[in-house]
């Protein structure tokens, strides 16, 4: 499973300051926060001082996926990447309480845009690609909002690339393919070992297979918390899986590559 990570550095005169957001994928989002939903930002009720971006919206909720949202939120202007959705726009909103009890979007909010931007919408495949991208997420956020077994202890563990899969994925006909997108989790033991892998949304029983051996058998897992061992797992502990055909069969930037060679 791949990761995307966004690296923001701004130069001054006499020093410099860099950060990086890495988000993890829309399951573990949707563990993260206390609250998900679609919804339209209908107005923009205080602005930071001498600046464009708002510090408290309000929302008209269209679409509630999890937890109980309000339709006030306060924006946290951070030194990375601010997310600061604008008047009118149509946004997937994932937040938290502070500890005054406020619903806020922070620093590398996992929060995301329905509305395409120029660059996109200039090129048809682009634009194909980041629609059906979206789409994907929404229906896994779907799903994962009908679904009562998420007692997933999530975003403890890490892998290493899943290059490998996804090749040998690609090789299977695209037909055997019956769903958009898989859902997969993965229950360790406290050995390493892989307990159970649980289908939340199949890509056809094939495919389903493919997966499950792959990881079956896999022993490269890691904790992200630097202060733990790498083979003190705790009984529950899981790792989440999104394989979609958009990324198998219409991987944008790898068309792009070959394009330009």
């Amino acid at each position: 499973m791949k990761k995307f990570i966004l690296i923001f550095i701004i130069f001054t005169v006499s020093k410099s300051y860099s950060c990086t957001c890495a988000r993890g994928n829309t399951v573990e989002s949707f563990m993260e926060y206390e609250a998900v939903f679609k919804a339209k930002v209908i107005s923009e009720n205080e602005h930071y001082p001498n600046s464009k971006t708002p510090k408290i919206i309000t929302l008209e909720i269209t679409e509630v996926f999890k937890g109980n949202p309000t339709k006030t939120l306060m924006i946290e202007r951070g030194k990375c990447h601010t997310v600061a959705p604008k008047l009118n726009t149509e946004w997937i909103i994932f937040t938290s309480k502070n500890d005054k009890g406020i619903y806020f979007l922070e620093d590398c909010n996992a929060s995301f845009t329905l509305e395409p931007n120029k660059y996109t919408q200039e090129s048809n495949q682009r634009f194909n690609y980041w629609s059906q991208n979206i789409k994907d997420k929404i229906e896994v956020l779907s799903l994962l909002s009908k679904t009562n077994d998420l007692n997933f202890q999530l975003p403890r563990i890490i892998s290493k690339d899943n290059q490998n899969l996804i090749s040998f994925l690609k090789s299977l006909p695209k037909e055997k393919f019956i769903n958009d997108f898989g859902l997969y989790i993965i229950k360790f033991n406290t050995d390493r070992s892989v307990k159970e892998i649980v289908t939340l949304n199949s890509l056809g029983e094939e495919v389903d297979s493919v997966v499950e051996i792959y990881y079956k058998y896999r022993a490269d897992w890691q904790y992200r918390d630097v202060d733990k061992r790498e083979d003190d797992f705790k009984d529950g502990d899981s790792f989440s899986v999104i394989l979609t055909k958009n990324q198998l069969f219409e991987n944008l930037w790898d068309k792009m590559k070959k394009q330009y060679k």
